[in-house]
């Protein structure tokens, strides 16, 4: 029987020349010991707005939550910060700021109610050991970083088997500041990846 739900990730879709740059960074760290490496064709850069389990029944209800979401926001431009790593991951982070968190906001409790309570299977043993504050966020979002409370917004670049902070030296250093004119929902796989676009949608 096939399953009747999967972990799908909604993710701000970069322009052409900011994935391309994505690319090469991650590309650099292919001689290191890595899960996964970025070439827009199995593993696209992202920046992950709401990752969620979410029940094939209300699959349509989903996608058209998320074209109206798309049709009431307009396009507005994010500043990228400091590469970071943190256990192993390599990414751009990106500076908070209001049009940025309208977007998850209006994504987050829009497209919640329609996950009915799923939570990823990553997540179904956090119960136990995570703190409180992340026990609130999966019971309530299914999603540990809702609203970006924990981690900032990012691109990841990969993730390195053994974590390694000075590889952020050997990285050449990119503006990845751009105007967020798009956004899409992912099929999720190991790492947060996002394998395969289901549909994109366009803001104003």
């Amino acid at each position: 029987m096939p399953p009747k739900s999967r972990a799908y990730n909604i993710a701000i879709i970069p322009p052409k020349g900011i994935s391309e740059k994505a690319i090469r960074v991650s590309r650099s760290l292919k001689k290191e010991d890595v899960f996964f490496i970025l070439d827009g064709k199995k593993y696209f850069p992202h920046i992950t707005i709401y990752m969620a389990e979410l029940p094939k029944k209300n699959f349509s209800k989903i996608k058209k939550t998320l074209k109206l979401i798309s049709q009431n926001i307009k396009t507005f431009k994010i500043r990228s910060n400091k590469y970071r790593h943190e256990n192993g991951w390599v990414h751009v982070n990106f500076k908070k700021d209001h049009s940025l968190a309208k977007l998850q906001g209006e994504i987050i409790l829009k497209t919640n109610p329609l996950r009915a309570g799923l939570l990823m299977e990553n997540d179904r043993g956090k119960f136990s050991t995570a703190p409180t504050s992340i026990k609130k966020n999966l019971k309530k979002y299914g999603f540990s970083n809702a609203f970006y409370i924990f981690t900032p917004p990012h691109i990841t670049f990969s993730r390195l088997k053994k974590s390694d902070p000075k590889s952020l030296r050997r990285l050449k250093k990119y503006d990845f500041s751009f105007n967020v004119t798009r956004f899409g929902l992912f099929e999720k796989e190991e790492h947060g990846t996002c394998r395969k676009l289901v549909k994109g949608f366009n803001l104003q």
